[in-house]
């Protein structure tokens, strides 16, 4: 009696559970190709932005470690203001001339009083100015190195943006075929369920009338079947939703927008490589290979 009890109230919640999941409020639906999702994330992305505002600046760089070729003309100005006049208090003092010998005639003269005195050094208000004109005639390869430095610097960033945006492409593919294949397994899962509804009420209708040889048992083992599978439908609703949420995310969509793949299934082009062709293409095309030569060249440009 218990385990009935059990069962039923599995019963009861899996499908409140379930309907309260179903109950999503869109407010708009946007059907969507897999081509389309992969031009909106390479134009509106925030991380890719970023990248492309990365390259700017290594490009900046690259402009500023040039203009260490070019003349530099400097041009200073002061402007000084005192609260009082510079000025060199000189003290009086006495001057001693001593005796005066003119030949035949000496005499002594009397010390000479130096009254105090007031010197002027500037003026309370004092502008000054500096004119310098420098050109590098010679700078032991620093600058040449700085450009180097600053190019390789421009190739790496370029690199890195295209391995985010190989990334990104990858993850936005990955997640629109999830979508797909979700809702194929939903829809299979769903079938399923209806059929073995019927086969659950025909179990229990022949069960409490008595008729052939279903049991008890047999209807409570149909029972949890139909349950299990009404369980992976609800798991299965919850991985659509989440990638759905992940895929509008990195979509900049609304998350009151409801995305509806327009692809039905997924297709996937094949191409016919050897061995040697695929690592060539490999080691030229890598964006980490790219990154690692280009680090190279930076440490070498440093050295």
């Amino acid at each position: 009696m218990n385990r009935n009890i059990t069962l039923i109230l599995f019963f009861i919640l899996g499908q409140v559970i379930f309907a309260q999941h179903k109950r999503t409020n869109y407010t708009s639906a946007k059907k969507i190709t897999l081509k389309e999702c992969l031009q909106i994330v390479v134009a509106n992305n925030t991380i890719l932005k970023a990248a492309d505002a990365d390259i700017d600046i290594a490009r900046a760089q690259l402009g500023q470690a040039k203009s260490g070729l070019y003349p530099r003309l400097t041009l200073e100005s002061k402007l000084i203001a005192t609260d009082e006049p510079p000025n060199f208090i000189f003290p009086a003092f006495k001057m001693d001339v001593g005796k005066f010998n003119l030949g035949t005639i000496a005499f002594d003269v009397p010390p000479i009083d130096v009254p105090e005195q007031n010197i002027k050094l500037a003026d309370q208000l004092s502008a000054f100015s500096n004119i310098n004109l420098i050109y590098p005639l010679f700078t032991g390869g620093k600058i040449s190195s700085l450009i180097d430095q600053a190019t390789s610097n421009i190739h790496l960033t370029q690199n890195e943006a295209e391995d985010k945006k190989n990334k990104l492409l990858v993850n936005v593919a990955t997640l629109y075929s999830a979508l797909i294949l979700s809702k194929t397994i939903y829809n299979l899962a769903d079938d399923f369920d209806e059929r073995m509804q019927v086969t659950l009420n025909l179990t229990k209708e022949m069960y409490e009338t008595g008729s052939g040889s279903v049991t008890k048992l047999d209807y409570l083992k149909n029972k949890l079947l139909v349950e299990s599978i009404r369980g992976i439908k609800y798991e299965l609703q919850n991985k659509f939703s989440e990638t759905e949420i992940t895929l509008k995310y990195l979509l900049d969509f609304d998350n009151n927008t409801e995305l509806v793949p327009a692809d039905d299934s997924l297709s996937i082009e094949l191409n016919n490589y050897d061995a040697e062709n695929l690592m060539l293409i490999f080691n030229k095309q890598n964006p980490t290979n790219k990154k690692i030569f280009n680090a190279q060249s930076i440490f070498k440009s440093k050295l």
